[in-house]
């Protein structure tokens, strides 16, 4: 039988994956945009920050499996962000 905290991981990291999912969907301009390593990239990491807000959330269960999905949908966007911009200050 599988463990609650083990339901729940799956959870989260689903409800990342489905937020990848749907940023790639929403941003692809063609299905060709679908099959690139930036998608797959995108959607791997929004199974892992999935799974990292499984480790930060609080009691309530409703509103973390929300932001799992934001975060799924938004996190790999932020973390290029933030790389994209510490590269920049390397480079000066």
């Amino acid at each position: 039988m599988i463990s609650t905290s083990t339901t729940q991981i799956i959870q989260f990291v689903l409800m990342g994956l489905l937020g990848g999912v749907a940023y790639a969907l929403i941003n692809a301009e063609g299905w060709d945009d679908l099959k690139t390593f930036k998608t797959f990239r995108h959607i791997l990491i929004s199974l892992i920050v999935g799974g990292l807000y499984y480790v930060l959330y609080s009691e309530w269960n409703y509103p973390n499996m929300v932001m799992s999905f934001i975060s799924g949908y938004m996190g790999p966007s932020f973390i290029a962000g933030i790389t994209k911009k510490l590269s920049k200050e390397i480079k000066r």
